[in-house]
């Protein structure tokens, strides 16, 4: 079975399920999805902030708002992309079997004990900062921000991380 929520102006608040496919959509609430395992979940917001915790997905999550913040806390999926216009991205302990992409646009970029097969992380004004689990090949840019990446893993994946004036700082979880 799917489920489908959608509001103009409130929140959304999902707890407790698990379905086929979830997808919750609001253009200025807020949308919380907790303790959950569905298939497949597609959460975006125009100008409320999107939380999923404790969320284990068999397949892909997808996280958008235009001007909220994104917080994915104690996750678990096949593959992540998010992206955030003003707000800022915070992951922490989520790990993917296979890629993590996202973008902000003047967020900044946070994670916390997480990982994937690869990652691609792109922001033009906020910065990206935080630890994963496993050593990757990074590739690192930023046009005036500073770079802190551990040396590269041989036959890890790719990390791949680009910032226009954010500064970059990685570490691995030891």
């Amino acid at each position: 079975d799917n489920l489908t929520a959608k509001s103009a102006s409130g929140s959304i608040t999902l707890e407790n399920f698990g379905t086929a496919a979830v997808t919750a959509e609001s253009a200025s609430g807020r949308i919380l999805c907790k303790n959950a395992q569905p298939a497949t979940l597609s959460a975006t917001s125009g100008s409320g902030s999107v939380t999923l915790e404790t969320v284990v997905v068999d397949s892909a999550v997808k996280a958008e708002t235009t001007s909220g913040a994104i917080l994915f806390q104690d996750g678990r999926a096949e593959s992540l992309s998010f992206s955030s216009g003003s707000g800022s991205v915070t992951l922490e302990n989520v790990v993917t079997s296979g890629d993590v992409k996202g973008a902000t646009t003047s967020g900044d970029i946070r994670l916390d004990a997480c990982d994937g097969a690869n990652l691609t992380l792109k922001s033009k004004s906020g910065s990206v900062r935080g630890t994963l689990l496993s050593g990757k090949i990074f590739q690192a840019t930023s046009s005036s921000g500073s770079i802190h990446v551990p040396d590269p893993e041989p036959s890890a994946g790719i990390c791949k991380i680009t910032t226009v004036s954010g500064s970059i700082d990685i570490k691995i979880v030891q």
